[in-house]
C-alpha cells in the first residue's frame, strides 16, 4: 500500500521514493524492497512506456498545435490524473521549445477511479494520453521545429514505482499553402479516441447547470441536467485546495423523471487556499470509465459561504461554465 504522504504537488524524486517506499530508477540505482518477490526487479520506466507525437503533420506559423504524449501502462498497473484521490501523485509534464513558442495547460482525458481496501485513487490503466497545446510564433525560422517532452508518473499496483522519460521531436515547418493533415481525424487512432475523452464544458450539454446552494450542514455543489432512464452519471472532484469533497468518490446521480441531479456536500477551509481563490470543480463522468465521456465544472465559491452557512440564505451561484 502507498503511504498517503506520497500524494503532493510538485515533480516527484529520490526523497520521495523513499519515503514512500517505492524505486526510484535514477544515478542512485533502484531500491530494492524485501518481501515483494519478482515485482521488486520491475521498475517505473518499464512498467510505463512514453511516445510523443504531434497532432498535425507540420507545425504551422502563428497557429496553435497539439504534441500527445503517450502512456502504455502494463496491466493491472495505474499512474495518476490531476487530482490522484487519497494517495499517489499526479503524472508530470513539461514541455522544452524553442524561443517564441509558448506551452499551454495539460488537457486530461476523463479518468477512472480505483478502489482498494485501503483508498481510493484517480488516474488511468492500460493507456492514455495527455494533450499540450503549443502556440507557434507568426515567423519561424528553420525548416523545422525541435520540442523536448519530459515526463515523470508515479505507477501502482500494490506497490509503487517512480518512472521518467524524455523524448525529442523534430516536426517540419509548413511552407505557404501546403496542406497539413490532422491525426485527429484518423478514425481510430489513439490520438482521435484519447482527445474525445477530454472533457467538454458544462455547457455543451443543453439544459444542464451547476450552483452553490445553502443547506442545514453547510454549502453544496449541485448539479442538474437531462437523463435518460438507466444512464450511468456520477461525479469526480477536482484537486482545488481551500474546499473538501464528501461522500466519497465517485459521487453517484439521482435520478427523477428525465433529470439527474448530483448534490456534493463542500467543506471550505480558507486557511487551506494556498493563497488560491477558493473554487469547486470536477467532471460530470457519463457512460462508462472507458469509453464514456464527461464535462468539467468549475465555480467561485461565493464569499458568504464559509466554514459555517446562514441557513436562511437562499442565494445560489448558477453557471453554465
Amino acid at each position: 500500500m502507498i503511504n498517503r504522504a506520497c500524494r503532493r504537488s510538485g515533480l516527484m524524486g529520490l526523497m520521495a521514493a523513499l519515503v514512500c517506499g517505492f524505486s526510484a530508477p535514477s544515478a542512485f540505482g533502484q531500491f530494492d524492497l524485501p518481501g515483494l518477490g519478482e515485482e521488486a526487479a520491475e521498475s517505473g520506466n518499464s512498467l510505463v512506456k512514453m511516445s510523443v507525437v504531434l497532432d498535425g503533420s507540420a507545425i504551422v506559423p502563428g497557429q496553435t498545435a497539439m504534441v500527445g504524449i503517450r502512456y502504455t501502462i502494463s496491466p493491472k498497473w495505474h499512474i495518476y490524473w490531476r487530482n490522484p484521490g487519497e494517495s499517489g501523485s499526479q503524472t508530470e509534464v513539461k514541455l522544452i521549445l524553442p524561443a517564441g513558442f509558448k506551452a499551454g495547460s495539460i488537457q486530461w482525458p476523463r479518468p477512472e477511479v480505483f478502489k482498494s481496501d485501503y483508498d481510493t485513487t484517480i488516474g488511468y490503466a492500460d493507456e492514455t494520453m495527455l494533450f499540450v497545446p503549443v502556440e507557434a510564433p507568426a515567423k519561424i525560422d528553420g525548416d523545422t521545429v525541435r520540442i523536448e517532452v519530459q515526463s515523470e508518473w508515479l505507477v501502482c499496483k500494490g506497490m509503487c514505482l517512480f518512472g521518467q522519460a524524455g523524448k525529442v521531436l523534430e516536426v517540419p515547418v509548413a511552407r505557404a499553402g501546403e496542406v497539413v493533415s490532422f491525426r485527429r481525424e484518423k478514425k481510430g487512432s489513439p490520438f482521435a479516441r484519447f482527445k474525445a475523452q477530454v472533457p467538454q464544458p458544462l455547457a455543451s450539454m443543453p439544459a444542464t447547470s451547476a450552483s452553490i446552494v445553502a443547506s442545514a450542514e453547510g454549502p453544496v455543489l449541485k448539479i442538474v441536467g437531462p437523463a435518460r432512464r438507466g444512464a450511468k452519471i456520477g461525479f469526480i472532484p477536482d484537486h482545488t485546495p481551500g474546499v473538501r469533497y464528501s461522500g466519497g468518490i465517485p459521487v453517484s446521480a439521482t435520478m427523477d423523471d428525465g433529470r439527474f441531479q448530483i448534490m456534493i456536500p463542500l467543506e471550505i477551509k480558507p486557511g487551506d487556499s494556498l493563497g488560491k481563490p477558493l473554487r469547486a470543480a470536477g467532471l460530470v463522468t457519463l457512460g462508462d470509465e472507458k469509453t464514456g465521456t464527461s464535462l468539467f465544472v468549475e465555480l467561485p465559491i461565493p464569499e458568504n459561504f464559509g466554514t459555517k452557512v446562514d441557513n436562511s440564505s437562499q442565494n445560489g451561484t448558477e453557471t453554465d461554465n
